[in-house]
């Protein structure tokens, strides 16, 4: 607003929508021309490599363009949506049969990973949440794991209490075994269903059956009447051949990982960000 001093992160924001995010939208209409219409499914190929000249992902291309990645994170938490804290989405302390009195804690040691969690925002978000039903997270291991360079940046601010940092690249081997909860948050969306897929399966691996959960915290599209921001979003996502979902489609991408089952879909009006509940089936 006019007369309000603008803080770096907005500064982020507007620099990057100007000359970064605005570009790749307007090079959308005649790269899809140039495709005949067709849905972008080429995570290298897309109006995004039209404006930068990369030959390889976005987020390939950020790791050699330090300073552009860190104005992005800004960019992306700037700009992010009101809506609601992760655990009044999904029940977490219900599930892990945390009762509300005073002192008490899950029963036994359990592991959270928040996979390309970013600066551990949902990490933050259930801590609070435990804090104020007064469950203590003694017997909770939270692991942040993204990019070196996005750890590094964490680490910089003093890293996270109580959270281990673990640099992560999504595409290779899960290095936690058995945890409780793995988190995609944000992180499906923006990428073609093969590489979903193996991103999927990857998590899959290192699942308990009828343990671990996966929880995939992402737009769930109406098959009809969408809302404009999750509209937009998806326009947005075709710069980068990344794609929204409707509950069809996730479930088809996610069942179609060997052993993975669909166990709910967990919605809030108030939010533009559901939790799909995901259990791996014994073989």
């Amino acid at each position: 607003m006019r007369g309000l001093p603008a803080t770096t992160k907005d500064l982020c924001h507007v620099n990057l929508s100007f000359n970064f995010i605005n570009k790749m939208v307007q090079a959308t209409p005649d790269f899809l021309e140039s495709i005949s219409y067709r849905n972008p499914c080429d995570n290298s190929h897309a109006p995004f490599n039209v404006i930068s000249g990369a030959k390889g992902t976005m987020w390939e291309w950020f790791a050699g363009e330090p300073d552009l990645q860190r104005s992005f994170s800004a960019y992306m938490e700037a700009g992010k949506p009101p809506g609601i804290p992760f655990p009044s989405i999904f029940p977490l302390c219900d599930r892990l049969d945390c009762e509300t009195s005073e002192g008490v804690e899950p029963s036994e040691i359990t592991h959270f990973v928040d996979i390309g969690g970013a600066h551990g925002q949902v990490i933050d978000e259930i801590k609070d949440e435990f804090d104020r039903r007064k469950v203590s997270t003694a017997n909770v291991r939270f692991i942040l794991q993204d990019l070196p360079e996005t750890i590094d940046v964490v680490k910089a601010k003093g890293g996270k209490q109580n959270i281990t940092l673990m640099p992560y690249d999504i595409f290779t081997e899960q290095p936690v075994r058995g945890a409780a909860f793995y988190l995609l948050r944000h992180i499906l969306h923006d990428w073609n269903d093969e590489l979903s897929h193996k991103v999927l399966t990857n998590t899959a691996a290192a699942m308990d059956p009828g343990k671990s959960r996966l929880l995939v915290a992402e737009s769930v599209l109406l098959d009809q009447g969408a809302s404009m921001f999750e509209a937009l979003l998806d326009v947005h996502l075709i710069t980068i051949a990344g794609q929204e979902r409707t509950e069809k489609q996730w479930r088809q991408l996610i069942e179609g990982v060997k052993g993975l089952q669909v166990v709910k879909v967990w919605r809030q009006l108030e939010s533009s960000i559901s939790v799909i509940e995901v259990m791996k089936e014994a073989s």
